[in-house]
């Protein structure tokens, strides 16, 4: 089933085939699991719609621009404030709060462009190294390169 996390990096036009691919290389006996199963049921025998479309999770065009593959970070965030003000905070606190994450802003920004850089964990940058490299391989040799690790 690890295989099937390969998907979000093939490109979005490819991602049918490489599904596909996957699929037709797969035991039968999970078929029932796939996104896009075909419903026995249809006398048209058509595809079932997937709940989230390829568009909503491929990742291969965010990886390309440097973007954050997940939003933990925005996540993150969210959590901090939660904590600083709680669930329903008076409008003081929420202004208090939202003042202070403004001059913290304000300073990381001064901090970067004085040429502060923050290094980043060395397993998240070998993780994003090995993505970068898993785009730049044509989707049908990614497929078979995963299916034989």
């Amino acid at each position: 089933m690890r295989i099937y996390g390969i998907l979000p990096f093939v490109p979005l036009k490819d991602t049918f085939y490489a599904f596909e691919f996957i699929k037709s290389q797969s035991p039968a006996e999970l078929a029932p699991n796939y996104i896009g199963f075909v419903d026995p049921e249809d006398e048209n025998c058509s595809r079932v719609v997937p709940k989230f479309p390829p568009s909503y999770w491929n990742l291969r065009k965010r990886i390309q621009k440097g973007l954050p593959r997940s939003n933990n970070s925005l996540e993150a965030w969210h959590k901090s404030l939660s904590r600083d003000v709680g669930s329903h905070p008076n409008v003081n606190k929420l202004a208090k709060h939202l003042k202070n994450e403004q001059h913290l802003t304000d300073v990381l920004i001064e901090q970067i462009n004085s040429g502060r850089v923050y290094p980043r964990e060395k397993s998240e940058i070998k993780k994003d190294n090995e993505i970068m490299l898993i785009n730049t391989v044509p989707p049908k040799q990614l497929v078979l390169w995963q299916l034989e690790s």
